[in-house]
């Protein structure tokens, strides 16, 4: 059986999206994986080889659908991570703090932890998080769109 034959054994296509569902394997990530030889391989690049040619070093296969297991080159472009990442805000799938489904933290918690002295340890055992992701919320590398807004009032002395 040709590689091609193979690979199309595992389509399915879908009528009301036009989406081609890879059905065999799939990556905890929802994207059909393939193997290749030895090499496991994404199923929708290697829709896109078959169809497009090799994918150019440093370019992505990103999905028009937004449908992880299709396969359908019609449905598949080459763009950057930098592509990839405004093609998700403009459709809408960029979501941070606790609507994002990975977090851990809700924001109150990353409040706390950067007004807390206490260590690193003691706040991660607290909060059931990494001693890495506390520091990365005390450092700003991750929440630091989150702005703590309250403010101290201060008595205004008197004549």
């Amino acid at each position: 059986m040709t590689e091609r034959k193979r690979f199309y054994g595992f389509v399915q296509p879908e009528p009301n999206s036009g989406c081609w569902l890879w059905t065999d394997s799939l990556y905890t990530t929802g994207y059909g994986k393939l193997r290749d030889g030895k090499k496991i391989r994404r199923a929708h690049r290697v829709s896109w080889e078959q169809t497009y040619g090799p994918i150019p070093d440093g370019l992505l296969v990103l999905h028009r659908c937004d449908t992880r297991s299709c396969v359908n080159p019609a449905h598949l472009w080459l763009g950057t991570n930098q592509d990839n990442l405004s093609d998700a805000a403009r459709k809408g799938r960029m979501t941070r703090g606790v609507h994002n489904n990975f977090t851990r933290l809700t924001e109150d918690q990353v409040l706390a932890i950067r007004r807390s002295s206490e260590t690193l340890s003691v706040l991660s055992a607290r909060y059931g998080v990494g001693r890495s992701t506390v520091q990365d919320v005390r450092r700003g590398r991750t929440w630091g769109w989150l702005v703590d807004l309250r403010v101290a009032v201060l008595p205004v002395e008197q004549p």
